[in-house]
């Protein structure tokens, strides 16, 4: 007698069973590895479903990545946390490798918009800014002109040293003169 070969579901179809359907031990591998930043079960097929029927949070999936042989999706919990899942499997389709990661709590995380959560921070930085532009007309830098080496003439802009030439101050020539206006 033949064995039938029986046809595998997606990779993308097995990881929404995964999360949201009633699946037997066997959709893991003999030798699965599960990690998160709370648990990590590598090895042990029966504390992995165990743990990943009753005390993993309920997710709801977002999206999906295509993938031939793994695949990754995005997730939102319940209590709005959210986060990705990384899910690889075997050539029988059963779950190898699970690797889910929750986005950050806390000072990283913006309640509102992120610009809006910025205007105090902008704000301090704008009126730092016009307070240093209220005085542009203190300090001037005049142009010189001097001979760089070589006999060749030039005027000096204000970032003449950075263009190769040398500065004045390393070729001992003279310096721009800065002065307050008054």
């Amino acid at each position: 007698m033949e064995e039938k070969k029986r046809k595998l579901i997606s990779p993308q179809r097995r990881l929404q069973r995964l999360f949201l359907e009633e699946f037997k031990k066997s959709f893991f591998s003999p030798n699965p590895w599960y990690e998160c930043p709370e648990v990590s079960f590598t090895g042990n097929p029966g504390k992995i479903y165990d743990y990943w029927m009753t005390n993993r949070p309920a997710r709801d999936i977002e999206r999906i990545c295509d993938g031939k042989e793994s695949c990754g999706c995005a997730w939102k919990q319940l209590d709005g946390r959210r986060g990705v899942s990384y899910v690889s499997y075997n050539q029988e389709g059963q779950v190898v490798f699970v690797r889910e990661v929750g986005e950050p709590q806390g000072m990283g995380k913006f309640k509102e918009n992120t610009m809006k959560s910025l205007q105090p921070v902008i704000g301090v930085m704008n009126s730092i800014t016009k307070m240093l532009n209220v005085a542009d007309w203190y300090l001037e830098v005049e142009d010189t002109e001097f001979e760089l080496p070589g006999g060749s003439r030039e005027a000096t802009s204000a970032f003449a040293g950075a263009s190769g030439a040398g500065s004045a101050y390393t070729t001992g020539m003279p310096k721009r003169k800065a002065h307050a206006c008054g």
